[in-house]
């Protein structure tokens, strides 16, 4: 009679009642003892009782199995998340070696063609210079930018 009205409480007052309920519980439950052990009662009067007990114990460990199950389910989760991690790792590295090795061909590569374009514009240099020179125009590598004849001018770096 006393859960009747429980949704009407505050917190504190649901929990005071809850506990005087559990306090009674506990008070029949020490009575009902006390008289089984004087003989005034038998386990066929006490059957209904032994009935909630069983109840509340199959229920606890139908509920403690369910736990356990989900607790080796998660573990077996945990472990295999832990395989999954290093296996990437693992890959992580190898990706990363991979990189490292194509990036040093890579710069070997541009070094190589940074020495030949150096090369190339050199000797373009050096041609272009000496075409010049073979085609009348006297000027010495070094003088001014451009040589002014029959009112044109002609420009002495190919490169800019």
């Amino acid at each position: 009679m006393r859960l009747q009205d429980i949704e009407s409480l505050s917190p504190a007052s649901k929990s005071a009642t809850i506990r005087s309920i559990a306090n009674d519980i506990s008070s029949v439950f020490i009575r009902i003892y006390k008289l089984v052990d004087r003989g005034i009662l038998s386990s066929k009067h006490t059957a209904p009782i032994d009935e909630v007990i069983q109840i509340i114990t199959r229920v606890e460990g139908s509920h403690r199995r369910m736990l356990g199950r989900t607790i080796r389910r998660y573990q077996r989760r945990a472990k295999q998340w832990r395989r999954e991690k290093r296996w990437m790792r693992r890959q992580f590295g190898e990706f990363v070696k991979r990189s490292d090795a194509m990036h040093g061909r890579w710069k070997k590569r541009v070094e190589k063609l940074n020495k030949e374009l150096a090369y190339t514009k050199r000797v373009f240099k050096c041609d272009f210079l000496h075409t010049i020179a073979g085609n009348g125009n006297r000027r010495a590598v070094g003088e001014d930018k451009s040589v002014r004849t029959n009112e044109t001018s002609v420009a002495s770096d190919p490169l800019q």
